[in-house]
């Protein structure tokens, strides 16, 4: 076969190859009853004095609405000069929204009534995230 018959059966191939539509990956896919997950921050309270490096110092109060486990809750609090984060999972994921206090560690100092926080919320699933963003003063 000449070099010239080999460049047209490549570029033959290659028409027919880019003319075959792509595959739409897994998390493309929609579940025929699946609904789209919400997450909302609601309010944050501070648990007083605390003792121990990294120990519970704050609640995050937050609804979600998920239909399908495993469902992962994630909460950073950006306070002045720390960070304070804090997981909650085994939820309840049954289409209707429910409230849940997400509790949240600093590795040091405690957070004090009326600190003023960035707090983001996420609420993770297979395939997928919702988050929330607000202002929010602990109590």
């Amino acid at each position: 076969m000449s070099l010239a018959a080999r460049l047209a059966t490549l570029a033959a191939v290659v028409a027919v190859a880019s003319a075959v539509p792509a595959l739409p990956t897994a998390a493309a896919v929609p579940d025929a009853g699946q609904q789209e997950a919400a997450i909302t921050i609601n309010s944050a309270r501070t648990l007083g004095r605390t003792e121990g490096l990294n120990a519970v110092r704050g609640m995050v109060n937050v609804t979600y609405n998920c239909d399908r486990r495993p469902s992962v809750i994630s909460v950073k609090a950006q306070l002045r000069n720390r960070l304070a984060k804090g997981t909650v999972s085994n939820l309840t994921c049954d289409g209707s929204p429910h409230e849940v206090d997400v509790p949240v560690s600093t590795y040091y100092g405690d957070i004090e009534a009326g600190e003023v926080a960035t707090v983001d919320a996420t609420l993770h699933r297979l395939f997928s995230t919702s988050s929330d963003r607000k202002q929010v003063t602990f109590t």
